[in-house]
């Protein structure tokens, strides 16, 4: 299932509110954060950008790239099973909806805190990245609709959270 999101262009407004509970004390807030945390993405960025602006013909794609990365845009899967897993590891979570940046200010913001990203070290694709640095960052950096969690831990956590990218 796809959990959360907004329609913002279009002839159609679909609004609907799922409800659910976390056990107490379980949830991972925005607002968790803690100087000196690792900021952590689940998976590559990016790609459902790349998708969206080759169809609107804001930029080339070759048909065969065009099709890698359709999915990702269409089809993306939100990692439901990871937000879960860490519990108890993440100081604080959100879903990358709205862009990379867009979406770890929010975290920053909430837990008053700041942070250096290294932006040619996000993760990406194979196709994103035979795409130009400029591309490849408006993307990854700025896309939205990825759908992948963005988390911080702390520094003591790196082996627990390696372990759970490789489960």
């Amino acid at each position: 299932p796809l959990i959360g999101g907004d329609t913002t262009q279009g002839p159609l407004t679909i609004c609907i509110t799922a409800l659910g509970h976390v056990p107490a004390n379980a949830a991972i807030k925005r607002s968790g954060a803690k100087v000196g945390d690792d900021i952590w993405v689940s998976g590559t960025l990016g790609d459902a950008r790349l998708a969206l602006g080759a169809l609107r013909s804001e930029w080339p794609l070759e048909p065969s790239s065009l099709e890698a990365v359709l999915p990702r845009m269409h089809q993306p899967e939100p990692r439901i099973a990871l937000g879960l897993q860490l519990r108890g590891v993440a100081n604080s979570a959100l879903d990358i909806s709205d862009g990379f940046l867009g979406d770890l200010r929010h975290i920053l913001k909430a837990s008053q805190v700041n942070a250096e990203v290294l932006i040619d070290q996000l993760p990406i694709s194979r196709t994103l990245a035979e795409q130009t640095q400029d591309l490849r960052r408006q993307c990854a950096a700025n896309g939205g609709d990825d759908y992948e969690l963005c988390f911080t831990a702390p520094t003591s956590k790196r082996m627990e959270v390696e372990s759970l990218s490789t489960a």
